[in-house]
């Protein structure tokens, strides 16, 4: 069919138009239905509310920068329970009105992986177990037990030197076991010197058994994992001068003023003016873990729109696509910095050493 050479060009110059635009437009298309619903389970009571709540204040943050009608998000409060983690996941499940779910802390991501993975509900997990993803269906969006170990044992050997040691106490949490395993494996590889690995449940209290056994003979270093308010002021009582340590853990206690001038390994690198943007919007100061909310909703969200031009459906009928979507995000930079998605669906980013107070 012949076309005038003047509406040829005009209608060109529309297609390289929609062509620049689209790219930009993109996070804002609004499908006409079908909306991409995203349940989190966290815990918006008892010891880790404060956890929760900063995650779900993340998660809305990044709802209203995305400003789409077709983005419903969803809050289930497990109280910090893993019980109550798998029945609000059957619950979800049975429901047929999540298309993926956000959960925080390891235990309750390897709970909730089974039944998430058999209904082909998508899971990221903001945690540091790399047993919970499996490249389709479960992913972790959040510092590894590797990499916060790598980058705890290179700052251990420029503090300390390759001849001191490190005294553990690690909370029996699926998490920080597979970090204090990591270690060990590190251990036998000559990388650090454990003096002894100390392993106590979440609701101790009284750690001055253990304190006891290994007052004699301290390490150089001691590296605690949660719980570690009560375990530093019972510490104080044998005034002992042994430097605290952590990967994470003193970034999770409420009280920080107890560790004023110790160093740890943390997660992410969350910009002042992303922390700024979060105490607007929510009046309080930034959680840990809250940059990885707002980025997994991001993540999600862009994979739901692509899934649906892929297929022009809901994401309910079409949950293998959306799965393939995460998965071919590959790459993407968020408040939590640059981050790449291997094939066991890891998202890996960079730990980095933070000195409480500075």
């Amino acid at each position: 069919m012949y076309m005038q050479p003047t509406l040829y060009f005009a209608n060109l110059r529309y297609v390289i138009l929609f062509l620049i635009c689209f790219p930009l437009s993109f996070l804002h298309a609004q499908p006409e239905s079908n909306p991409l619903t995203i349940s989190f389970i966290l815990p918006l009571s008892g010891e880790w509310a404060f956890l929760g709540e900063g995650i779900r204040n993340g998660a809305m943050l990044a709802q209203s920068d995305i400003n789409s009608e077709n983005l419903n998000l969803i809050f289930e409060d497990n109280r910090g329970s893993l019980s109550e983690s798998a029945v609000i996941a059957h619950r979800l499940v049975s429901s047929e009105k999540t298309d993926a779910v956000i959960t925080i802390i390891s235990g309750v991501a390897q709970v909730v992986k089974p039944i998430l993975a058999r209904a082909k509900i998508i899971q990221i997990g903001i945690c540091s177990d790399g047993d919970v993803p499996d490249g389709k269906y479960n992913f972790i969006n959040y510092l590894t037990a590797q990499e916060g170990v790598d980058a705890y044992i290179s700052e251990f050997k420029k503090r300390y030197g390759p001849s001191s040691t490190v005294g553990i106490y690690s909370q029996n949490e699926a998490g920080f076991e597979r970090i204090s395993k990591e270690l060990e494996k590190r251990a036998k590889e000559g990388d650090i010197k454990i003096a002894f690995l100390e392993r106590y449940n979440g609701e101790e209290s009284d750690f001055k058994p253990m304190l006891i056994r290994h007052i004699k003979s301290p390490p150089d270093v001691l590296m605690v994992s949660p719980g570690i308010e009560i375990l530093a002021k019972q510490l104080k009582v044998y005034s002992t001068q042994t430097p605290l340590s952590s990967i994470e853990s003193f970034g999770l206690a409420k009280d920080q003023t107890i560790f004023k001038g110790a160093w740890y390994v943390d997660a992410g690198k969350v910009s002042r003016k992303f922390q700024d943007k979060y105490k607007t919007f929510s009046k309080l100061e930034i959680t840990p873990r809250v940059s990885y909310a707002y980025d997994s909703v991001f993540i999600l969200y862009r994979a739901y729109l692509k899934a649906l031009v892929a297929r022009n459906n809901s994401i309910s009928q079409n949950r293998e696509e959306f799965s393939r979507q995460v998965q071919a995000t590959k790459a993407f930079t968020g408040e939590s910095g640059n981050v790449y998605l291997d094939s066991l669906g890891v998202f890996h980013s960079e730990g980095r050493v933070r000195v409480v107070g500075e």
